[in-house]
């Protein structure tokens, strides 16, 4: 972690009412065991503060003042999860406390617990109105992919918001946790609509959007997150063509400097005809609010697949719950080049998200323009979403294995539905009419295990 020790202590003993001793000392014997774990997290030894803690409630389960510590230093310790129950005991006999509002929020968020946690802000906010910590912890959340989970340390040179209002007042505590963002439009088409399901679909919120936890004012993060989601789509085409089938492995992970990685090998089996490929992405913090998302992929001996492509991603937040994107993307087939440049807004309302997405693609000098709306909806404490997509315009589609232009009509309906903490069904279906070339009807199944 990179926190000044002296800030970290600031905002604990602004929090706590306590004095925290000299970094060189210990606590002294007559020290309450709340000074005596503001002094010992002074010396950035979070795991005695945190056992200081736990002995002492052991002892007194009615100290308020130690509960709220301790939830707060499992939740900036990379746990959470842990700090849930603390928190919900606090507001049992607090319910109106803006400052446990605040402090649970942010565990719920850090969690990946997006919309419970814009309902506990919201709350917070009706609560203390001119609570700008409170304010800016609610855009942040409001911003956030549903089921990502922030770095609870992501605040730039300075703790985590949490701390009494006073203690914001004089400083102590001045920025709210950047919230991963990943969702605003990316370049995508009507063939994707039928595998909604992979990393390049924002609505589905798939594993590339928990690597690419776009924070700012990074600094090292106390845990890494990893997951894997394993998908099965199916499509049924009319004019007698063989159906579509696909499997497809999504692994990502978030490093300590919240730089996302993530990789992918597939199979698709088209026209009587299989391809392999594997894909490679990366996801960037380069500065406040902006992050840059590289991608490639390989299809060796692809028959009519690209075989190669490559994208490279901006993305940038703009706040009050807006993101946008920019992206340009080149795909290699046998024979010909496909180039996309796509333009994308996202907005972000309470559980509600919509973006929009222009897409202007050009294939042997012509250049055919699309358009892409989703609309979806948060449900849940584990990051269950809900959302539709519409798509319309003229795009590159795949005739056997050729490559032409043509008219796109399409929509689709899809999801994703928490089965625990750790375990998501990710599920998708749709419609696609490609012009007069054919029409196709998917189904995707996917499996997502976080760890």
């Amino acid at each position: 972690m990179s926190l000044h020790p002296a800030l970290l202590a600031c905002a604990l003993v602004a929090a706590t009412g306590a004095q925290a001793q000299p970094p060189a000392a210990g606590p002294t014997a007559s020290a309450t065991p709340v000074q005596a774990a503001s002094a010992q997290l002074a010396r950035r030894d979070w795991a005695a503060a945190r056992t200081t803690l736990e002995q002492h409630l052991a002892r007194s389960p009615d100290d308020d003042e130690a509960r709220f510590l301790l939830a707060r230093v499992r939740a900036w310790q990379g746990q959470p999860e842990a700090a849930l129950p603390l928190y919900r005991a606090l507001l049992e006999r607090a319910p109106d406390n803006a400052d446990y509002l605040l402090g649970y929020g942010l565990a719920q968020l850090w969690a990946g617990q997006r919309d419970a946690a814009i309902a506990t802000l919201e709350r917070a906010h009706a609560l203390a109105p001119d609570y700008a910590d409170v304010d800016r912890a609610l855009a942040r959340a409001r911003a956030a992919n549903p089921g990502s989970s922030a770095d609870p340390t992501a605040v730039a040179s300075s703790p985590p918001t949490d701390a009494p209002p006073a203690a914001a007042a004089r400083g102590q505590a001045a920025g709210a946790p950047a919230a991963p963002v990943n969702g605003a439009a990316r370049p995508s088409n009507a063939q994707a609509i039928g595998s909604a399901l992979t990393p390049a679909d924002p609505m589905q919120a798939a594993p590339r959007a928990a690597a690419a936890s776009a924070l700012t004012g990074v600094t090292d993060a106390p845990e890494r997150r990893r997951s894997l989601v394993l998908t099965a789509r199916h499509d049924r085409l009319d004019r007698g063509l063989d159906d579509w089938r696909a499997w497809r492995l999504d692994a990502a992970a978030t490093g300590g400097d919240r730089t996302g990685v993530t990789g992918a090998v597939f199979t698709e089996s088209r026209f009587g005809l299989d391809d392999h490929g594997v894909e490679l992405g990366l996801v960037v913090p380069v500065r406040e609010g902006w992050t840059v998302q590289p991608q490639l992929g390989v299809v060796p001996g692809a028959q009519f697949l690209p075989r190669r492509f490559g994208e490279l991603r901006v993305e940038h937040v703009f706040g009050a719950g807006w993101v946008g994107a920019a992206a340009v993307r080149r795909s290699d087939y046998r024979d010909v080049r496909v180039e996309r440049l796509a333009l994308g807004v996202e907005r972000y309302v309470g559980a509600w998200r919509a973006g929009y997405t222009a897409t202007a693609t050009r294939l042997r000098g012509v250049h055919a323009v699309g358009h892409d709306l989703r609309i979806a909806r948060a449900y849940g404490a584990d990051g269950g979403e809900i959302g539709v997509q519409f798509a319309a315009g003229r795009e590159d589609a795949l005739l056997g294995t050729q490559v032409v232009a043509s008219d796109v009509r399409a929509w689709s309906i899809g999801g994703r539905h928490p089965l625990s903490s750790a375990w998501a069904l990710r599920w998708n279906v749709g419609h696609v009419r490609q012009g007069a070339l054919y029409a196709r009807d998917g189904v995707a199944l996917g499996l997502e295990r976080r760890f």
